[in-house]
């Protein structure tokens, strides 16, 4: 069963390049800027480095992420989350489930109580649950939590498929795309298509 990592994107960043010297003594964690743009660039990292096999260094920089968070936001920010989902995906990558277990929960209090109990990272806390505890032989209480996760996806899903048609409250409502007050004719329009041209 696939464990679902947390990202946020950050376009244009960069770590700073590894030492050079291998005999000079590097400190604990390295000196960054303590903002929350840090903590997603060091989070990013980490997701790629998990994704790469090195979950023991990925695990470094959640951390480090997680500090950052906690020192710059709120307590209990959903960012945070993020964070602690990763740190049990890199420790049950390690065969820590039972840790990771905890850290899974941690981060499915705080989504439950920033978004509710029907939100698609809700569903994820949900499904790695599942899969932490399918891992540790316990199916009957892992099928629950991934029933919950499907039903919260399957929600999601219907929630979506009224908006897009129009006759609900969905998260992506249709909406009509106004006519431009004056339409140059060409090829394309005179064949039945408008042409809409992005703003400047």
């Amino acid at each position: 069963m696939a464990l679902l990592v947390s990202s946020v994107a950050c376009a244009g960043t960069r770590l700073p390049a590894a030492r050079t010297d291998p005999g000079a003594a590097a400190p604990p964690f390295p000196r960054f800027a303590h903002d929350a743009r840090t903590a997603i660039r060091l989070s990013n990292r980490g997701v790629w480095l998990l994704q790469k096999g090195r979950p023991n260094e990925a695990m470094l920089l959640f951390r480090m992420a997680l500090m950052i968070d906690q020192e710059v936001l709120p307590t209990d920010h959903p960012d945070s989350a993020i964070r602690l989902n990763n740190i049990g995906v890199a420790l049950q990558s390690l065969g820590k489930t039972g840790e990771a277990l905890a850290y899974y929960r941690w981060a499915l209090t705080i989504d439950e109580r920033t978004y509710g109990n029907t939100h698609p990272d809700v569903a994820l806390r949900l499904h790695n649950i599942g899969a932490a505890l399918a891992a540790q032989g316990k199916s009957d209480e892992a099928m629950a939590y991934l029933r919950r996760a499907s039903a919260v996806r399957e929600a999601l899903l219907a929630q979506n498929q009224r908006g897009v048609r129009g006759d609900g409250d969905g998260v992506y409502p249709k909406t009509a795309v106004p006519a431009p007050a004056k339409q140059e004719t060409g090829p394309l329009q005179r064949a039945g298509t408008q042409s809409v041209s992005p703003r400047r």
